[in-house]
């Protein structure tokens, strides 16, 4: 009887200390989508007038804040039905996949940006694929207002320092964000 008792409570301490390897420690905070005032369109006059002249601190404010909103510390979805994860994304946008976090990381966000997609203005940033070993390594992303993360692969050459000239749109969807 001792023993079933001594087996028990190793087993019961077993669980409760077992930590799933590819799940962040407190993944609440990776959903925290009722604290974000989201933002995918450039809304601000001021700001869609700059796009077209050299880009002034307040510009690339404007884009790091909001694109650092919606896309920090986020768990990213294969549909949008929500239900199977694909990755996370941390405190400095980086993308990570799902068995992959927090040790290496996919593609590494360069700096936010704006994306003319479908007559509009979106609020998105250039990342680079460190894990890609054949391939355009060079995206573009944004989110829609729906959490559809949509993207472009760079055309050109792979150099991690040199963003290319031109981007071409993905025929699907990357993946999604809840945003609601």
């Amino acid at each position: 009887m001792k023993k079933c008792i001594l087996v028990s409570i190793f087993i019961l301490f077993f669980i409760s200390c077992y930590k799933n390897p590819t799940t962040p420690e407190k993944e609440s905070s990776f959903n925290d989508v009722y604290l974000r005032d989201y933002k995918f369109l450039v809304d601000d006059p001021n700001i869609l007038a700059a796009l077209n002249t050299t880009w002034t601190d307040e510009v690339k404010e404007y884009f790091n804040k909001n694109f650092f909103n919606n896309f920090t510390k986020r768990i990213i979805y294969n549909s949008s039905s929500l239900d199977t994860k694909i990755g996370y994304t941390d405190d400095n946008c980086n993308f990570y996949d799902l068995l992959d976090y927090p040790n290496i990381v996919k593609t590494r966000f360069k700096f936010a940006t704006n994306v003319t997609d479908n007559g509009k203005q979106y609020i998105g940033a250039v990342y680079y694929d460190e894990k890609l070993v054949w391939g355009n390594q060079w995206r573009l992303i944004y989110i829609d207002e729906n959490g559809a993360e949509q993207g472009f692969y760079g055309d050109g050459e792979n150099d991690p320092n040199k963003v290319p000239v031109s981007f071409t749109k993905y025929d699907f969807v990357l993946g999604y964000i809840r945003i609601k």
